[in-house]
């Protein structure tokens, strides 16, 4: 709406998403900042959606969804988050970009999020740079204080899904060279006092996932990660992996946190080698503005004492071996495991044989 004045100032402002947040954003030079906040407020407030844009996105969207093979690793995907958090919770019915969902977005849809989410009441303002903070309330009161409260949304669902054990799960795709697999560990909602301790785990599994890259050979860009959420959250390991060898990846990955499980003979080295990287990483801190704007926007997402990256420091530092021993009795147990492996039927059936489990085998409906 203010393309003008950003065209002047080379100042920008846009959005995006995470499966909690709409995050906007806005960057420039300080002595913009009355920029900043306007663009930034008049996009929310004022900013149109483009009836031609929404259709060219949603023809492309069919055209990407069209293909078999990207209904297989849709399938994938669904599979994956009604396992971790159940069929009917939001992150599992929004987390994905299905064929139905796509002709539901249209420009009064949209409008009515925008007015029904983003508002006063969900928000938090956040800026980070060298500005007078004094002018900086000013005119941020005078972008914003005009807007109504609105409706405060409650929070997400953050009860873990009921489950009677592990869940495995082959979804039937086209015959390939390699096969998809995820490994996940659902865990507990939010941020609390053990957040730097789940770190040095997911640090932990991502030196035992790399020990199988190193020592089979089989695994192609295998990702171990652990992001928190309002609601449930998870450890995950998810990548390619050699079709022909997929049941002793699989196994191997499976034995290596079973070792975590047991304390092993290397969780003592694999424990300090984890402690020493999480601490680099949060003693890393960063002057890029952006960076810090995304660590307070975190603080505030999760309603955190301002302080907490600071104290999570501290207590990586002394985080234990037990203490560490304890999470992962709790939150890596075998009966909470989930995996899920994408493939041809030939290659799914010898892969879970081979890896010593008995999976349900699903297939996509496709559009």
């Amino acid at each position: 709406p203010d393309a003008e004045a950003f065209a002047k100032t080379g100042v920008g402002v846009g959005c995006e998403t995470t499966p909690d947040a709409t995050i906007c954003l806005s960057r420039g030079i300080n002595i913009y900042l009355e920029v900043m906040l306007k663009g930034l407020e008049r996009l929310i407030t004022a900013g149109t959606y483009d009836q031609e844009a929404i259709e060219r996105w949603q023809k492309s969207m069919r055209g990407q969804l069209a293909t078999r093979s990207a209904q297989q690793r849709l399938e994938l995907q669904r599979q994956v988050l009604s396992a971790l958090y159940g069929p009917q919770h939001p992150y599992t019915t929004t987390g994905l970009v299905t064929p139905e969902a796509i002709g539901k977005v249209s420009k009064d849809r949209l409008d009515e999020f925008r007015r029904g989410h983003l508002t006063a009441g969900n928000a938090t303002l956040v800026i980070v740079g060298d500005f007078d903070p004094a002018q900086a309330e000013r005119l941020a009161r005078a972008s914003f204080g005009g807007w109504d409260k609105g409706t405060i949304d409650p929070p997400v669902n953050r009860q873990l899904a009921a489950r009677t054990g592990p869940i495995h799960v082959g979804v039937i795709g086209k015959d390939d060279p390699q096969l998809s697999i995820q490994l996940a560990y659902p865990a507990p909602a939010g941020v609390d006092g053990q957040e730097g301790a789940r770190q040095v785990l997911a640090e932990m599994i991502q030196i035992r996932v790399a020990d199988v890259r190193f020592k089979l050979g089989t695994t192609y860009g295998v990702r171990v990660g652990r992001r928190a959420h309002t609601g449930p959250s998870a450890y995950s390991v998810a990548g390619t992996v050699d079709a022909e060898r997929a049941g002793e990846s699989i196994r191997a990955i499976r034995d290596n946190i079973e070792q975590l499980r047991k304390g092993g003979t290397t969780f003592d080295v694999d424990f300090v080698r984890a402690r020493r990287k999480v601490i680099s990483r949060l003693l890393g801190e960063s002057t890029v503005t952006a960076e810090i704007a995304a660590r307070l926007g975190f603080i505030a997402q999760f309603g955190l004492d301002e302080k907490f990256f600071t104290t999570m420091l501290h207590q990586v530092a002394i985080v234990s071996v037990a203490q560490i021993q304890a999470l992962v009795d709790k939150e890596l147990a075998a009966d909470r495991e989930i995996v899920v492996v994408l493939g041809d039927r030939p290659h799914l059936d010898r892969a879970f044989k081979d890896a010593g489990l008995t999976a349900r085998l699903v297939e996509p409906v496709y559009q």
